[in-house]
């Protein structure tokens, strides 16, 4: 009984390693990317990261949480638009 070898070179090499804590940040890199995203204001940042503590996060909640971060910025940029708006309206008025 004669066996033919196997072709194994369709087979692509996987590193096991390369999967190990795919996605996963330290606490330190997600507050790093955090703060950026919150455009350095470190009050907004801590309040939106809560009691996290220093484990370590999953991009995705770490999204979560930038996405929240961008929320309140374009909430606040759109009041500060709106109250130079008043304050242009009442000095044009003034005049």
């Amino acid at each position: 009984m004669s066996s033919s070898p196997l072709d194994w070179s369709h087979i692509e090499p996987v590193d096991p390693f390369a999967l190990e804590g795919a996605g996963w940040l330290s606490a330190g890199e997600a507050k790093t990317q955090l703060l950026e995203a919150c455009e350095g204001d470190k009050e907004l940042a801590q309040q939106i990261w809560g009691d996290k503590g220093s484990a370590e996060m999953h991009e995705d909640s770490l999204a979560t949480l930038i996405k929240q971060a961008v929320e309140v910025l374009d909430s606040k940029r759109q009041h500060q638009n709106e109250t130079d708006d008043e304050v242009v309206a009442e000095e044009v008025e003034m005049f």
